[in-house]
């Protein structure tokens, strides 16, 4: 190949992002602040982490406190719809979307495959 070339861009492995987010929090930065630093929305980083939730590399109580997790899974527990689009409409502003998707993460270790009854 020429030398003149353009080189093309690395395009990053898949995951490479949610491990970058992963290696950042346990730095000890927040949520917020790894968005911020990553450039992208709060959601974004909230869903990479949530797979880390899923394979147990990660305690979800350093991420969402007690109240909230015991907010989203009862809401679950007794809801006719698995729905979080329907959950966050009826939770309202008390959680987010992406703690929602980190609970259902964190269900899914303990009830199998409870994950694929949730609609994201």
């Amino acid at each position: 190949m020429p030398e003149d070339e353009p080189e093309e861009k690395q395009k990053k492995e898949k995951g490479q992002t949610q491990r970058l987010s992963f290696e950042l929090l346990k730095q000890g930065k927040t949520v917020e602040e790894i968005a911020s630093e990553c450039s992208l929305t709060v959601s974004t980083i909230g869903g990479h982490l949530a797979r880390f939730v899923s394979s147990g590399e990660l305690d979800i109580e350093k991420l969402i406190t007690e109240d909230k997790l015991e907010l989203i899974k009862s809401y679950f527990e007794k809801a006719e719809s698995a729905s979080l689009s329907e959950a966050l409409a009826k939770l309202g502003n008390q959680v987010s979307y992406w703690e929602m998707r980190m609970v259902v993460n964190y269900l899914s270790r303990s009830e199998s495959d409870i994950q694929s009854k949730y609609i994201l």
